[in-house]
């Protein structure tokens, strides 16, 4: 499962990324046989892209189809509010797009929208599904054809009965003040890959990252996915299996591969270095 709207990325200066560079990004996993359930903004032509089914979004759709989004005008107001600019100066100054793009912001949360009718695409409701960034070649393996996976996900190494994700750093037991966690912005949760049943995606899992983020905009504040992940898990831990947690940027679609013998792995490690 990936998403791609155009939120106008490409002129966001040292954060910038253009469209081209998410969908050069893209298209490296038609190579890894994945079945793909993309929601691409519907400007984007789409033709000639095969091994992915295609949902057509736009601002309409967003507004009609999703929860997430049509939550933007709050999102808006707070991030024009005084109190959230004294807050959060710092890091407005610097350009971070969670702190000046709602944009940004709600199609984040949007993702778990995504995983929710997603969920009505297929035939299990205990089949695991997994959201994976659609720059994620490009943010997460920095565009570095050696890094890339060449194989597909062993689902073996994901728990089958819970939300697996993957972290930088272990989460605190507990947080006395969201709003530090906003201002600090430490690297804890990501959401370029999770997965987990479709059953709990499109259940517990959503209705719970719903309610913290409706508790995060209630507080006057807003962020992106990553501070609502940490709610979610510190309210109900019992929902989530934690990865990695080493102090890097996990690489869940390389560390998770398919294992081969130590003569395919040389010659795959050889592919992945032609790979574009």
């Amino acid at each position: 499962m990936t998403a791609f709207y155009d939120i106008g990325r490409g002129g966001w200066g040292a954060f910038g990324r253009s469209t081209k560079d998410y969908i050069r990004s893209f298209m490296n996993y038609t190579r890894l046989g994945y079945d793909v359930i993309a929601f691409i903004d519907d400007r984007i032509d789409t033709s000639g892209w095969r091994g992915c089914t295609v949902v057509p979004i736009n601002e309409r759709w967003l507004m009609e189809k999703t929860v997430s989004w049509p939550k933007i005008g709050r999102a808006r107001a707070i991030m024009s509010s005084d109190g959230y600019r004294r807050m959060v100066g710092q890091r407005i100054d610097r350009q971070y797009p969670e702190n000046v793009h709602p944009e940004y912001n709600m199609i984040n949360h949007c993702k778990t929208d995504f995983l929710r009718i997603a969920t009505c695409m297929v035939h299990d409701h205990d089949d695991m599904i997994a959201w994976s960034d659609f720059g994620y070649f490009h943010a997460v393996l920095h565009n570095d054809p050696s890094v890339f996976p060449t194989r597909p996900i062993d689902s073996t190494k994901l728990a089958a009965d819970r939300m697996n994700f993957f972290l930088v750093h272990p989460p605190p037991i507990s947080v006395d003040n969201i709003l530090r966690i906003v201002v600090e912005a430490p690297e804890i949760f990501t959401g370029s890959f999770f997965a987990g049943p479709a059953r709990i995606l499109s259940g517990e899992f959503f209705h719970l990252y719903q309610e913290c983020l409706d508790e995060l905009h209630s507080m006057g504040t807003t962020d992106d996915d990553q501070t609502i992940y940490l709610m979610c898990y510190l309210r109900r831990p019992d929902l989530f299996v934690l990865h990695g947690m080493n102090g890097s940027w996990p690489r869940a679609l390389y560390d998770l591969q398919v294992a081969v013998s130590d003569d395919a792995a040389t010659t795959d490690n050889q592919q992945g270095a032609d790979h574009q």
